[in-house]
């Protein structure tokens, strides 16, 4: 299992106190590999009187082809903060992948054993 968490971490030039809490989760079990992305608290880009507050973000994944990539729903936009009360796996905040071939895998399959690594990673998370 490989962890990757980014604590506080503003937009490089940021003038304001607006951070993101973010994590990256590479796992596997020798037959199966899941990427997760959890989202804490995703405080920029957002609008302040119609104008955008800090830069645009993007998540999703690519398999380093060029062909195959997801982007996750809100990706460049200010409504990317939503990614932390939104999933495809049924937990706010969680997005999770199979990337087992080269076809990203991203249905109800996975829900199971994405559920199961819940309270071991959550803990990780926040502590």
């Amino acid at each position: 299992m490989f962890i990757s968490t980014w604590d506080k971490v503003a937009y490089h030039g940021s003038k304001t106190k607006k951070v993101n809490t973010f994590q990256v989760v590479l796992i596997s079990d020798g037959k199966l590999t899941f990427l997760m992305y959890n989202y804490l608290d995703l405080q920029w880009p957002s609008l302040k009187l119609n104008v955008m507050e800090g830069p645009s973000a993007l998540a999703g994944l690519n398999n380093d082809n060029g062909s195959t990539y997801y982007q996750l729903p809100t990706s460049l936009s200010t409504n990317i903060t939503s990614l932390a009360a939104t999933s495809n796996v049924k937990v706010n905040g969680r997005w999770a992948f199979n990337v087992d071939t080269s076809v990203i895998q991203f249905t109800d399959t996975f829900i199971a054993p994405i559920l199961q690594l819940s309270f071991t990673l959550r803990v990780q998370f926040y502590a």
